[in-house]
């Protein structure tokens, strides 16, 4: 599992250019640890990943709400 966290003042936005970002640090991370085992990408933000057709890359989401449930 590979951990993103972000504060937003609301839903975070995943736009074309940062989900680039995150797939080159998902390689990066591949690569450095020599894996091939499947990797998760979970989102801790304030207020979670605002739906777009980006939002597709965050397998899971873990809100400041979450945090004190």
């Amino acid at each position: 599992m590979i951990c993103e966290m972000k504060y937003s003042n609301g839903e975070f936005s995943i736009d074309k250019k940062y989900e680039k970002t995150l797939r080159d640090r998902i390689d990066m991370f591949r690569y450095s640890e020599r894996t091939y085992k499947d990797l998760r990408l979970t989102f801790v933000t304030t207020f979670g990943v605002k739906l777009n057709e980006h939002k597709g890359i965050v397998d899971n989401e873990i809100t400041l709400e979450d945090l004190f449930e």
